[in-house]
């Protein structure tokens, strides 16, 4: 692995090249991670990896509770069952963690596709 440094040097080459032959995107693309490397936030490789969107912020935004999402998703006791499907003969829905986080997860009914917080 480079030192830090170094690479950095290398990705002002690669930005310059790319911007010689009109590659936009990818000296756009290069710019973050040109930041990123410079501000010591990759990984001990050097990795990058951010894919955030406006759609996911939105998501984390209502996971969590945060204005104004703060009513998107009821929040239910921890080990809440779907409020719309019924029990069916062999007992409840199937349910699936969405995810988790601190103080709390997300929940899903594999049946009705239902999402409700439960929190810690």
């Amino acid at each position: 692995m480079l030192p830090r440094r170094q690479l950095l040097e290398h990705v002002k080459a690669l930005g310059r090249e790319f911007g010689r032959r009109g590659m936009r995107q990818h000296v756009q693309r290069l710019r973050v991670y040109y930041l990123a490397l410079e501000r010591g936030l990759t990984t001990a490789s050097n990795e990058l990896d951010v894919k955030w969107t406006e759609p996911f912020v939105i998501e984390w935004l209502k996971t969590l509770g945060v204005a104004p999402f703060q009513q998107a998703y009821p929040v239910r006791s921890r080990g809440a069952r779907c409020t719309r499907c019924p029990d069916a003969g062999t007992g409840q829905a199937p349910l699936f963690t969405e995810s988790q986080f601190p103080g709390g997860t997300k929940m899903r009914c594999q049946r009705c596709g239902t999402v409700w917080i439960e929190r810690e």
